[in-house]
């Protein structure tokens, strides 16, 4: 409580004393707003919500004045995370009539994001110094060792949406996202551009179908390339729970590599539970198929993912997301002579203060950790990184 009102709290206050206190910063919030003073308002409900995240009429009234002042991003959030309060019929209403309004009446959307990622092993190469093939032992030179090092990540998209009806629309944009390393052999960079129409096929159901085309590059050059088609629909189950399903083909070509030529299907189920305005939680499950040229690179894969977002007084926000993936191959490998299986596992904490801008950019702290077990020795790595993150969304 000392940041709303240290002169009233000279020494540590009851809960009682504490609520009331809250309840005087709000009265005041208000009756600024009144008074045409949103700014003075906005910061006092900012220091309300980081000290009582969980109390609803702070973050709605901070929303509203958000709103207000054209921080769209901002006050989406706190709509979004009001879901998972109880409120009275006529605010949840509310709420979701903010939250329509503010989908349909966006027009440019986009979001950019960059950070310095010091990491143990850059390349995710193995940590073994010698590898055997057909029983003779061969020693790795320090080119093909695990090293470490420190890149640049970044992630960029913008979308343009066009009415075409009050219940549909089209969207179409580009995206890219990637790693930059001062040694540009590990280099890593996708471009994606987009078309998509989404339609709202019902009160809590929307739909969209869309093309694209991806390029990835490795070490600065062209590693697969080609058009892809999805379907997707979001169903709303509930108040505070989004159902996401996606189903995916693309035919991607290798200008260096033809043998991995072919198409790959996926399909994902995803969930989202706003459990409380401080709560949110996550879970995907993926499978996809790859079916290339050479059987020894098709084969098939799974993802299970968990994930977590928790807001504590005072305004910082843990995340924590873990995965585990299984990738198996259709034939034994030339080199080896084994049918290549990999399991990667990957934990993630993150931290963040969204009431926090540096640049107009909120800060996030990334530790990671991902291990890779496989059959072939080649290919199994661990890597622990530090992420020091900038994001923002317009």
């Amino acid at each position: 409580m000392l940041a709303i009102a240290p002169a009233q709290a000279q020494q540590p206050l009851n809960r009682g004393e504490a609520v009331a206190l809250l309840r005087t910063e709000f009265a005041r919030a208000q009756a600024l707003l009144e008074a045409r003073r949103p700014d003075e308002a906005r910061a006092i409900l900012e220091r309300l919500v980081i000290a009582a995240p969980e109390t609803p009429a702070f973050r709605l009234l901070l929303a509203e004045v958000l709103l207000r002042q054209g921080v769209a991003d901002r006050a989406r959030f706190h709509y979004h995370a009001l879901r998972g309060a109880q409120l009275s019929p006529a605010d949840r209403a509310h709420v979701e009539a903010r939250l329509a309004a503010l989908a349909g009446g966006k027009r440019w959307a986009g979001h950019l994001s960059f950070g310095l990622v010091p990491q143990s092993n850059v390349g995710k190469r193995t940590a073994d110094d010698t590898i055997t093939i057909g029983g003779i032992d061969f020693q790795l030179d320090e080119a093909s060792k695990a090293r470490s090092g420190t890149g640049l990540s970044f992630s960029a998209g913008l979308t343009r949406r066009v009415v075409l009806s009050h219940d549909t629309l089209l969207r179409f944009g580009a995206q890219g996202s990637g790693f930059v390393y001062a040694d540009r052999r590990f280099n890593d960079m996708r471009l994606n551009a987009l078309v998509a129409l989404e339609r709202q096929a019902g009160q809590n159901l929307t739909v969209e179908m869309g093309l694209n085309h991806t390029l990835r590059l490795l070490a600065d050059r062209p590693y697969a390339r080609g058009p892809g088609l999805w379907l997707a629909a979001r169903t709303r189950l509930g108040r505070a729970t989004v159902l996401t399903t996606r189903a995916q083909v693309d035919w991607l070509t290798h200008p260096d590599a033809p043998g991995l030529d072919g198409a790959r299907q996926g399909l994902s189920l995803g969930l989202h539970h706003q459990a409380s305005p401080t709560l949110a939680l996550t879970a995907q499950l993926s499978f996809d198929r790859t079916d290339a040229r050479q059987p020894a690179q098709a084969g098939d894969g799974a993802l299970v993912a968990l994930g977590l977002r928790q807001a504590f007084a005072g305004g910082v926000t843990v995340g924590l997301d873990a995965s585990l993936r299984r990738d198996a191959r259709d034939a034994p490998d030339g080199l080896f002579g084994l049918r290549r299986e990999d399991h990667t596992t990957s934990v993630a904490l993150k931290l963040m203060r969204r009431d926090l801008r540096i640049f107009n950019h909120a800060p996030m702290i990334e530790i990671r950790h991902e291990q890779r077990r496989s059959t072939l020795p080649l290919a199994a790595f661990r890597n622990t990184s530090l992420g020091l993150y900038l994001s923002r969304e317009f």
